[in-house]
């Protein structure tokens, strides 16, 4: 019932849990995917995937995040120095216009669908804007440099891996550049009291990817000012603090689950 709550760390969500037994009760998740119809690829994957039972397949085939009760949580990020030190702030002075740098075929353990990875994104960026003027787009692992790079960006895309989300989104927020985000069907963490509209920028891949260039290069100055000051007030919403403080995502978990 609604007075249990489950959390579920993986991509897959409360698509990974029996669906009749926990239909009702909250589930904590970190993607969330309101999709209503899935490409037949996803369900294929799931088919394959470590080899799961088809019952979870066949849940693959509906969102596995229902928004009038379930809450989206940010990630528990590894490097606890991203909101220990940088705060949302970053670095002043910002030498990449637009940045990624990232694979384009995912894991190794869904081999046959990696040209289903991204839905077609991060391929067509690394193909077309590579050479883009103040761009820097490649797909070199390089975690050596990666922060850095993400710290000296201004804009810093946040497009789909194997989920509509993506780390890298909330990487960027805390070190002050602004994410964007590929589709409108992605509720993000508390997102009824986080204004995202003030902290990032959407795009709708169906109908913005390939004038992409033409419309980030629109932003101005003055957004860009006003937009990283916003992220300078928020990125302790998207942190869990140790211990936890007020304001942070533990605390608004704990406001979520009251208004359930």
């Amino acid at each position: 019932g609604s007075d249990h709550v489950w959390t579920f760390t993986s991509d897959w969500g409360s698509c990974l849990g029996p669906f009749a037994p926990l239909h009702n009760s909250i589930h904590l998740v970190t993607s969330g995917d309101t999709s209503e119809e899935r490409p037949e690829w996803y369900f294929l994957r799931a088919s394959d995937h470590m080899g799961s039972s088809n019952d979870f397949a066949q849940r693959c085939r509906l969102p596995c995040y229902q928004e009038h009760k379930d809450i989206v949580l940010p990630p528990m990020l590894p490097l606890p120095a991203l909101y220990r030190n940088a705060r949302g702030t970053g670095n002043k002075q910002r030498t990449i216009r637009v940045y990624f740098r990232g694979t384009t075929e995912g894991s190794h353990k869904a081999m046959p669908f990696i040209h289903n990875y991204s839905h077609g994104v991060r391929q067509h960026v690394l193909r077309h804007f590579s050479s883009e003027d103040g761009w820097l787009v490649s797909r070199e692992n390089r975690p050596d440099l990666y922060h850095k790079e993400l710290a000296s960006s201004e804009m810093c895309l946040a497009p789909p891996g194997w989920e509509l989300w993506s780390v890298r989104l909330f990487e960027s927020l805390l070190l002050g550049c602004l994410p964007v985000i590929f589709t409108p069907a992605l509720v993000l963490p508390f997102q009824s009291r986080i204004d995202y509209s003030k902290v990032s920028i959407r795009v709708r891949q169906e109908t913005d990817l390939q004038r992409l260039p033409a419309l980030l290069s629109n932003v101005t100055l003055e957004t860009l000012t006003l937009k990283r000051a916003s992220i300078a007030h928020m990125w302790r919403t998207i942190t869990f603090q140790r211990p936890p403080e007020e304001g942070d995502a533990f605390d608004l978990l704990l406001q979520e689950l009251a208004r359930r």
